[in-house]
């Protein structure tokens, strides 16, 4: 008698196709409150220890001068431009501008002047063409109060 093997079965697995994972509004949340948590903590335990670290510091206000320069009246300008850097002896160089300031404008005050340097500008007109046709002569600033 012949002994008769069972059929072998062959079973087709199917590839599911797996989702990625989406981050949702409550999982933000919940992230975004144990973000919180960890940084009150923080604070709560590391607050002598910044406390200490600061005291006997002053703190001084101010590491820049700022300067009012007051601008002409020019008949015909539209605006004004003002050029100005630190007073140099030897050349005329000035390497920050001040740009169509509208002409109705009767002073423009210039900041972040380095403290304890000497500074000079000069200020030009433009017309309706956009043309400068005016410049004033080089002036030092002399009116340099802290900021």
């Amino acid at each position: 008698m012949k002994k008769s093997h069972p059929k072998k079965q062959i079973h087709k697995i199917a590839h599911k196709e797996t989702a990625s994972p989406v981050i949702s509004f409550q999982n933000i949340f919940i992230i975004s409150g144990f973000i919180t948590v960890l940084v009150i903590v923080f604070v709560i335990t590391h607050k002598r220890a910044v406390l200490h670290s600061v005291q006997g510091i002053a703190i001084v206000k101010g590491l820049y001068n700022e300067a009012i320069i007051p601008l002409p009246s020019i008949p015909n300008a539209v605006a004004f431009n003002i050029y100005y850097d630190q007073a140099n002896t030897s050349t005329v160089h000035f390497t920050h501008a001040v740009r169509n300031i509208p002409a109705t404008t009767t002073d423009y005050t210039i900041q972040y002047l380095k403290k304890n340097m000497t500074y000079q500008y000069q200020i030009s007109a433009i017309d309706n063409q956009g043309k400068e046709v005016w410049f004033s002569p080089i002036t030092p600033i002399t009116n340099e109060q802290g900021m």
